[in-house]
């Protein structure tokens, strides 16, 4: 993978066979395969490297085997004391555990998102450059089948980028996919999370419980004796409701409410998208 740090150092106009709008999974899987083609790709990533989520961390063994296709090994971020294998996982209601859902074969590992993101773009092959802290603007067609991106660096100081294809990968919430129709009119699911230390927590959880519903909320342990508390809502929420939610589940495990939460809207597949 080739990464341009400094951005002072481009020419206002850069070319490449496959723009890819977005440096997430989705993103960095899409820069992975046209790569490995052989084909010149430049994953334009809005988000600093190391950007961090509000996700749960959560990776099971089909998820994890993919990131494996893409160049990341989970156990050397294991050895680095970056992720953590479990086998099994709970399901949980307010009467408390309703099943244990077990992994005999691989375990599924808590990643925290910054670490997972990241490692699937540093796995990007050689032949895929990625420009971080860059915002696409717009994309235009031009003459011979060709495509136009704008983007701006930091400091506001902006680039064209020609290609003859760009892969949006930034989520359906961004204007772009909306501008070009293939949002596919998602439903949005807004999350809060937050980390805390000392939860004394062995396996990570699943929960469903009254005050969440459709939604529901996760606590998963994570390194250095820290762990994930977070809530999914599946119907429009405030953000004060999130919160509120939040302090209810760390209440039900005697956590302090006191935490810096961070908030996220995840967009669901509504059977409506458009190619």
């Amino acid at each position: 993978m080739s990464i341009w740090p400094d951005a002072n150092r481009f020419d206002k106009e850069i070319s490449c066979q496959v723009a890819v709008v977005g440096g997430g999974p989705a993103g960095s899987s899409a820069a992975y395969t046209a790569a490995q083609r052989g084909l010149k790709v430049l994953l334009v990533e809005h988000g600093a490297a190391g950007r961090d989520k509000a996700c749960g961390d959560m990776f099971v063994p089909s998820a994890i085997e993919i990131m494996r296709d893409l160049g990341v090994d989970s156990r050397a971020l294991f050895a680095a004391g970056r992720a953590i294998p479990f086998d099994a996982v709970e399901l949980r209601s307010a009467r408390g555990m309703l099943w244990q859902v077990r992994y005999p074969a691989e375990p599924l590992w808590i990643i925290p998102r910054t670490v997972a993101d990241q490692a699937l773009r540093d796995s990007l092959p050689s032949g895929a450059r990625v420009l971080y802290r860059t915002s696409v603007r717009d994309i235009i067609e031009l003459p011979g089948c060709l495509l136009g991106v704008t983007a701006s660096l930091p400091g506001g100081r902006a680039i064209n980028i020609t290609c003859n294809t760009v892969i949006l990968a930034t989520g359906s919430q961004s204007p772009l996919p909306v501008r070009w129709g293939v949002s596919g009119e998602p439903i949005l699911a807004p999350s809060i999370s937050a980390y805390v230390c000392n939860p004394g927590l062995d396996l990570p959880a699943f929960e469903f419980v009254a005050d969440c519903r459709p939604g529901y909320r996760w606590s998963f342990p994570v390194r250095d004796g820290c762990a994930n508390f977070g809530v999914c809502a599946l119907a429009p929420t405030k953000g004060s409701a999130l919160k509120n939610l939040g302090r209810n589940l760390l209440d039900s495990r005697r956590l302090a409410p006191d935490v810096r939460w961070r908030g996220g809207v995840g967009s669901l597949w509504s059977g409506r998208g458009a190619s």
